[in-house]
């Protein structure tokens, strides 16, 4: 009654595949209409591949005639769904009565396929017995395409109007299932007597799995991506499942000869030999396709790889932005983007930048929004379509509210960014200026650099955080060196009030007597005595306005300027010249040239300077002998250099490399800060330039002083 086919191997499989495709997609929505219809769908499939594998395996003209109308309990109704899922995918309410008809029709035709007209009799062929039609088979079969060409015509024009990029890419997924669907009415040519092999399961396996993966998922692919791997699954396919067929047919003779009634064995053998290859060659040709038929596509991945190892490298906000907004501009090619961050958890999330064809995006999202609340609760991309779709078939209208929100944004899509579950900041993506839909692989793409950015973000923040209070700090140090600075010359100033008393002293002594003398004399006052008098006015008059313009505190945001050393160091010795030679020292200019100059600060270089040659004061006075204090100017490449020589005491060896540290010091307790050398090198290096000492204990220390040459010091 029955035998062994190997040719009804695959419709048995390909019945447990549609059964239970059909189950899964019905089970995901079981009051959505398309989920209805697409099960109904798979299960008139699945009869009738069930139907055409016991056909097969019949031995008898009966049994297989008996299985051959059971399959026509199923055949009916596959142009019908199909014509009814269209409806449903267009909304199309106005041909609810058509699809009515259709139905009815197929009902008809069941009870017909018991009849001699429909179906007269069984042809053999070398799979087995298969179909011999009637007359009323030809009305069938018109009816039957007419379904199918409907629901085709129906897609084609679903494409003029204006839908989302989603669900136009749902339409198109729709049409080429239709169309590979069409493949399948070539199991109709061997009814009508032409031999050709019915592979229907095939096109039928294809076409129901493009279906439901566009009923089911809200992420689509690419149609493009898709018709590659489905070329490359049919290829497969054909070569996993045909090649033991023809192997099978052609070379039965040979195998009884050598393996007797055990021939099918070897035909199995082979179908498990290659069953296991065939995910290997899948794979592989799969990759040597998409290299070459999708290279654009996989040019973009790579540049958002490439972006992905330039964000660990960025340490600012503003550059990350930049390079975000230029990627997906120019490599994505979305229409506008915005990038939204939120500084601290609990903050607003505040729109840091955006780029693209619209601008004036909301200037802030509140952290309370529902839109937040939903991305926090999700973790995961918003896609406005899926959640529109999600809110129609599952009616919930609490994504209402999201909606809202995301349609106020003007975002088509939503691309979050946590950090330990904070949602730190969130990209706004237009539409791809191309109109084609984010598919699934851009999804898991842009998945995959989502928590990379919100690294880089927190990152970026931080840095920009420590960059600030770095500032600050700085800023208040300078203030604060400043301050040391001013001290530094007011200690100085006392250090030097008693020499400039002294040195005041002799012209107010002078001013005092010869008006005493005119006083006493009564007489009319001489020219030579009044002379006298303003000469030493005069040089009282200079001697506090040194000492007040050394004293005074230069303004914080004074520029550098030209300045004469030459004139700035006769200055300086002129100012201290008196209070030394007090002191048995002398000091002397030795300059190597007539011009000296560079930018910088006269007043700072003239403590510096003042500074220098009052240590060198100090230490002449330990020696207790005559003292010379020379001022060296000399030319360097590119710069100048001032030394200042002193015949004193001489530091030790062991303490010259400390001399500029900050609070060391050789002076007495109560006697000085150890500010005053430190202060000078930090002056000096201000001024782009360096000092440095030389000493020999007991002979004397030389403090050099390296200027650059007259140039705009930043």
């Amino acid at each position: 009654m029955y035998r062994f086919n190997l040719y009804a191997i695959p419709n048995f499989f390909t019945t447990l595949f549609l059964l239970t495709l059909g189950f899964f997609v019905f089970s995901r929505q079981r009051k959505a209409m398309p989920n209805i219809t697409f099960g109904l769908l798979c299960l008139s499939s699945a009869i009738w591949q069930f139907g055409f594998a016991m056909e097969s395996l019949s031995t008898l003209e009966k049994t297989a005639l008996f299985w051959n109308r059971f399959v026509y309990l199923g055949v009916p109704f596959i142009a019908p769904t199909m014509y009814h899922l269209s409806v449903c995918f267009l909304g199309l309410k106005k041909q609810k009565k058509i699809v009515a008809a259709f139905y009815i029709l197929a009902v008809i035709f069941v009870f017909l396929s018991w009849n001699d007209r429909f179906i007269s009799g069984l042809r053999k062929y070398f799979w087995g017995y298969y179909t011999k039609v009637g007359i009323l088979h030809h009305f069938f079969l018109i009816i039957w395409l007419t379904g199918g060409i409907i629901a085709m015509l129906n897609l084609f024009r679903g494409f003029k109007r204006k839908d989302s990029p989603l669900e136009h890419q749902r339409k198109r997924y729709m049409f080429l299932a239709l169309v590979i669907a069409l493949l399948g009415t070539f199991d109709f040519l061997p009814a009508y007597g032409i031999s050709v092999y019915p592979f229907g399961y095939l096109p039928v396996v294809i076409c129901l799995s493009i279906i439901a993966y566009a009923i089911i998922k809200y992420r689509l692919m690419d149609i493009k991506v898709t018709a590659t791997r489905t070329g490359v699954f049919i290829a497969v396919y054909a070569m996993v499942l045909g090649l033991p067929f023809l192997f099978a047919k052609f070379g039965q003779l040979v195998l009884k000869g050598v393996l007797g009634n055990s021939w099918w064995m070897a035909p199995m053998v082979l179908i498990a030999l290659f069953a296991t290859l065939g995910p290997f060659a899948y794979n592989f040709l799969q990759r040597r396709a998409e290299a070459l038929f999708l290279r654009e596509r996989m040019m973009f991945q790579e540049a958002l790889k490439e972006m992905a190892r330039q964000m660990t490298r960025i340490h600012s906000l503003q550059e990350l932005s930049g390079l975000l907004t230029g990627v997906f501009i120019r490599k994505v090619k979305v229409k506008y983007i915005g990038i939204y961050v939120s500084i601290s958890q609990g903050e607003d999330f505040l729109l840091y930048t955006e780029g693209g064809e619209k601008k004036g995006l909301i200037d802030k999202v509140s952290s309370r929004s529902k839109l937040v609340f939903y991305l926090e609760e999700k973790q995961d991309i918003l896609v406005y379509d899926e959640i529109l779709r999600h809110s129609q078939v599952g009616k919930d209208s609490a994504l209402d509210g999201i909606l809202d929100e995301m349609k106020g944004l003007r975002a088509p899509i939503i691309l979050p960014s946590f950090l330990s579950n904070r949602l730190v900041a969130f990209l706004i993506l237009g539409d791809k200026r191309s109109g084609k839909v984010y598919t699934a692989e851009d999804i898991n793409t842009f998945s995959l650099l989502m928590p990379q950015l919100a690294l880089a973000i927190d990152n970026a923040m931080l840095y920009d955080n420590m960059e600030k209070q770095i500032k600050e700090r700085t800023r208040k140090l300078v203030a604060v060196q400043n301050q040391l600075v001013q001290a530094e010359k007011l200690a100085t100033v006392g250090t030097l009030a008693g020499g400039v008393a002294h040195e005041i002293n002799n012209p107010l002594t002078a001013i005092l007597t010869n008006i005493q003398m005119l006083l006493s004399s009564g007489n009319t006052p001489d020219r030579e005595s009044l002379e006298l008098i303003e000469e030493a006015t005069q040089r009282c008059r200079n001697i506090v306005k040194k000492l007040m313009v050394y004293a005074r505190k230069p303004k914080e945001d004074v520029s550098f300027e030209e300045v004469d050393v030459l004139s700035l160091v006769k200055n300086v010795v002129s100012f201290l010249s008196y209070q030394l030679e007090q002191e048995n020292i002398k000091i002397n200019i030795d300059a190597q040239g007539d011009v000296f100059t560079t930018l910088g600060s006269r007043n700072e270089l003239e403590q510096v300077l003042t500074n220098l040659i009052l240590n060198g004061r100090d230490a002449v006075r330990r020696n207790n002998k005559p003292g010379i204090i020379t001022v060296v100017l000399d030319k360097t490449e590119g710069g100048l250099r001032i030394k200042i020589r002193d015949n004193g005491c001489g530091i030790p060896s062991e303490i010259v490399s400390k001399v500029f540290d900050p609070f060391f010091t050789t002076k007495d307790v109560g006697k000085g800060l150890g500010l005053g050398l430190s202060i000078c090198q930090a002056i000096i290096e201000k001024h782009k330039g360096s000092v440095s000492v030389k000493s020999e204990l007991g002979k004397g220390s030389e403090f050099i002083i390296a200027l650059p040459a007259m140039r705009k010091i930043h």
